[in-house]
């Protein structure tokens, strides 16, 4: 988006989330393997529904499968 600025955090546990009660946070949650188009689409909704709602989007994805662990 033009004119935003895009950031990306690389967050290792969950202690280390600055959400706080109250905060219009949406997020997407997967594996994203890559961003393919299915994957686009899920993170521009995440992105449409926060705005919406006056609120951040953030993608909480996975370092290994799921599967794996």
């Amino acid at each position: 988006e033009e004119g935003k600025t895009l950031i990306m955090i690389e967050i290792n546990s969950i202690e280390q989330c600055s959400f706080q009660r109250g905060d219009r946070v949406i997020a997407a949650l997967g594996f994203f393997d890559g961003v393919h188009r299915a994957h686009q689409r899920l993170i521009d909704e995440c992105k449409t529904r926060a705005k919406a709602r006056e609120g951040k989007s953030v993608v909480f994805t996975f370092q290994n499968h799921p599967s794996s662990i």
